[in-house]
């Protein structure tokens, strides 16, 4: 499983939903966390867009949705939208709103793979979902079956991929990002909320691993895709993932032969 990289004649699939509740509003990182969180996105669709790049023209190497939610789900992108209409239409500014609807956002998130499963080939990636929270739901509806209902959709490169990312200042992580080994699904976060989100992580494949690790990061084999959002720079090392399937550089040296 999870052996095709993304190329443009192969996209990849990446839904980024984004946890948007008042608490995203608290200090860190020298803004707010949801300050944090949108520079990184924005870098992501620039490092995204540098990949797709061939003659400068931007190829449709990935397909993304941004799905923010808090007590209602909003859809940034209004639907999936290629790499290339991304970079032109932006990322606009992120809100703190109020509650932590976590399972309203994962059920949009499920009806948006549910529409788009018949449109993945056996030449596309598994689709990758990158949720983003920083603090337990609110729902009155556990997350837990939705999540395991979006990782039982399976496609011809696997199933469903689902990374997390908890950005607290709770989890203690005594490494820089880069030196970082992850976490294994049996290690215990000394946070129930956190500890939840690792149980809903799925593994880190090995073309993920190759990919992240040539960025210069030191996850290991084995870990699972649960990331914390202690710093910038771990929040920048959890989105990064939605580049990871992109098998290594850019659509002009990638070219030939696709």
């Amino acid at each position: 499983m999870y052996q095709i990289k993304a190329t443009s004649n192969s996209q990849a699939l990446v839904i980024f939903l984004l946890d948007v509740s008042g608490t995203m509003g608290k200090p860190f990182g020298g803004g707010t966390r949801i300050q944090v969180v949108q520079n990184a996105l924005k870098m992501t669709i620039t490092q995204m867009v540098q990949y797709s790049l061939k003659n400068k023209e931007i190829r449709p190497r990935y397909k993304v949705a941004m799905i923010a939610y808090s007590d209602d789900v909003f859809d940034i992108l209004s639907g999936i939208q290629t790499i290339d209409v991304v970079a032109k239409k932006g990322i606009p500014k992120l809100e703190p709103l109020n509650r932590t609807d976590t399972t309203k956002g994962l059920k949009y998130v499920k009806k948006i793979l549910d529409q788009e499963k018949r449109n993945i080939t056996k030449a596309n990636p598994a689709p990758l979902v990158i949720h983003m929270t920083d603090g337990d739901y609110t729902s009155t509806e556990d997350p837990e079956p939705v999540v395991r209902e979006i990782q039982n959709i399976i496609v011809d490169d696997g199933p469903v991929l689902m990374a997390n990312l908890f950005v607290s200042d709770e989890l203690k992580v005594s490494s820089a990002a880069t030196a970082w080994p992850g976490y294994f699904r049996n290690d215990d976060l000394h946070n129930p909320y956190a500890n939840r989100l690792l149980s809903f992580s799925s593994q880190l494949p090995d073309l993920y691993l190759e990919n992240i690790g040539e960025l210069g990061y030191s996850i290991q084999k084995g870990t699972v895709m649960m990331y914390p959002g202690v710093s910038p720079e771990f929040v920048q090392m959890a989105f990064i993932m939605g580049t990871a399937s992109n098998g290594g550089g850019t659509e002009e040296t990638k070219w030939e032969g696709e």
